[in-house]
């Protein structure tokens, strides 16, 4: 009982990581996507912006998913 009271607050724990890890990629592809630098091609740009959606919504499907357990 106890490995499983141990191992059920690490499956917690990794999901609160989970998120936390999507919304910091979100918001590193965000800053990335808003620089404004002579290297930043258009192209360089538009992956940047599809980049932070797709984290975006990886984020938010987390959230969704896991927050009724945590």
């Amino acid at each position: 009982m106890d490995r499983w009271l141990e191992e059920q607050a690490l499956v917690k724990h990794e999901m609160q990581w989970t998120i936390l890890s999507f919304q910091y990629q979100a918001d590193l592809w965000d800053e990335r996507s808003k620089m404004k630098d002579a290297d930043l091609s258009m192209g360089h740009e538009a992956y940047a912006v599809k980049q932070k959606k797709l984290w975006g919504a990886f984020h938010l499907k987390a959230m969704e998913k896991f927050g009724l357990h945590i």
